[in-house]
């Protein structure tokens, strides 16, 4: 390790631990995550703000967190976890909206007093009425929805492969269970959320589409930096702002500023600085399993895919590596050249393949353990499924920002329609073959395991275990190469 590296790691882990020790002091000061106990069986009205719904037969089950009570004698500051469930709604609930409810604070009945998942407040059960609801959503999210019924419209993709689209690339949570079922056997669960793998497409999007003409137009490339900030910021919030999505705009934000400035950057030291904002900002955030799994998970996949480029711009900016051209480029082509580049294209493409399988299991090998303790759950087939389906999913998002740009302006442009039902269908097929290949993975015997009781003192064993086994690798590869090199 080198000395840089070594004092990067140092900064970052001082960093988590201060924002830990000033959240411990300071969490008493807090606003109140677990109610006290003469708040429960006692009339309120509670007010929050929706974060799930789900559609039952006959009512509607909602996840909300609680900014407000109000007793009869007083008012309280809270941002309690709380369920409720509602009947007879005539307009359907969407998460993002604010709601009033009058009723009594409870445990749900098949929870106990405390929660089965670490340092995570307990989600309550509210038994009263809707009282109100205050319509709205961001403007981001309402562009994003007016973008999505343009795509609509267009026949050439399915009203359920769109609803597929949407969830994959923006996080939409209107699935059926069905879909969601499958998803979670196959171990593809985390797709369907907006995360940090959305910004990394978008950004490496941007790179082979706009960079090219930006540079031919003599740009300078500060000026291409901030741009990628404003366009990563506007994907986030047409994402709502999750708590992945954010993570990983921070992380991209730090990224493209040391880019602009000519500063060379690190995906450990975007992690702390993404931890270390949003810890501050938005410190309940960091104590949910979502945010766990985000960081550990999308960390692994930034580490893997995005290296540092020493030249470009005069400046390191972080891009996708690439390899030399084809051995064919610039040469008279024969049946010589035509062999040689098939075989460079098949090399190309065992090494994609390998690259993926590494970046897998690397992923898995940090968040399983975390998966089976938090959810006591396991998918066995996830790497292939993972495997499978990433090349489509990478796919997937630069077609959908493309057929819905095409579809938006089909209105305007009659002329381009033919290039957006094209690329609409093409979308189809896409979602299509996606659909089909998680949906047989997930009918495979064994396809999710239910494993309960593991004890969470067993996660930090196993990460222990694992820093140890990855430090002896690198010292032993370092130490092969230092023999090799004498």
């Amino acid at each position: 390790m080198s000395v840089g590296a070594s004092g990067a790691s140092v900064v970052m882990i001082a960093g988590l631990l201060v924002v830990g020790i000033l959240y411990g002091g300071f969490r008493e000061y807090m606003t109140p995550h677990i109610p006290h106990d003469d708040w429960l069986g006692k009339r309120a009205v509670f007010e929050g703000q929706i974060t799930q719904v789900y559609q039952n037969p006959g009512s509607t089950a909602v996840y909300l967190v609680v900014h407000r009570i109000e007793f009869e004698d007083n008012r309280e500051q809270v941002a309690i976890r709380a369920y409720l469930r509602v009947s007879g709604q005539a307009e359907p609930l969407t998460p993002g909206e604010d709601i009033r409810v009058s009723g009594i604070l409870g445990f749900r009945p098949a929870q106990s007093t405390q929660t089965a998942i670490p340092l995570q407040a307990p989600t309550y059960a509210i038994t009263g009425k809707l009282q109100s609801v205050r319509r709205g959503q961001p403007w981001l999210v309402r562009i994003r929805d007016e973008w999505l019924q343009n795509g609509a419209a267009s026949a050439r993709v399915t009203p359920a492969h769109q609803q597929l689209a949407a969830s994959i690339v923006f996080g939409a949570d209107n699935l059926s269970e069905t879909v969601k079922a499958a998803f979670l056997a196959a171990g593809l669960m985390h797709v369907l959320a907006a995360s940090g793998a959305n910004i990394v497409l978008l950004e490496l999007t941007l790179e082979y589409t706009a960079y090219p003409i930006w540079r031919r137009l003599r740009l300078p490339f500060w000026m291409w930096s901030l741009f990628l900030i404003v366009i990563i910021w506007v994907f986030a919030g047409m994402c709502a702002f999750q708590v992945s999505i954010v993570r990983a705009a921070i992380m991209a934000t730090y990224r493209w500023f040391g880019a602009a400035v000519g500063r060379r950057s690190s995906v450990s030291m975007s992690l702390a600085a993404a931890a270390l904002i949003m810890a501050v900002t938005a410190p309940s955030s960091m104590l949910t399993p979502s945010a766990w799994l985000s960081f550990m998970a999308t960390g692994a996949i930034a580490q893997s895919l995005l290296k540092v480029n020493p030249v470009r711009q005069k400046v390191r900016m972080p891009v996708l590596v690439t390899d030399k051209e084809p051995p064919s480029s610039g040469r008279k082509v024969n049946l010589w050249t035509a062999l040689q580049g098939l075989g460079w294209l098949t090399q190309k493409g065992l090494m994609s393949l390998w690259g993926s399988l590494r970046i897998t299991l690397s992923v898995e090998l940090v968040v399983t353990p975390l998966v089976l303790v938090l959810f006591s759950q396991i998918t066995p087939y996830s790497v292939l499924a993972n495997v499978l389906c990433e090349p489509l999913i990478a796919l997937l998002l630069p077609l959908s920002l493309l057929w819905l740009s095409l579809s938006a302006m089909t209105s305007m442009m009659g002329f381009i329609s033919l290039a957006a039902n094209s690329v609409g269908f093409l979308e189809n097929e896409l979602v299509g073959g996606l659909e089909h290949i998680v949906e047989g993975i997930a009918a495979w015997p064994g396809a999710l395991w239910t494993v309960r009781g593991v004890p969470g003192w067993w996660v930090l064993l196993y990460y222990l275990l694992l820093t140890i086994v990855k430090w002896g690798i690198r010292n032993w590869r370092e130490f092969g190469f230092r023999q090799h090199v004498s």
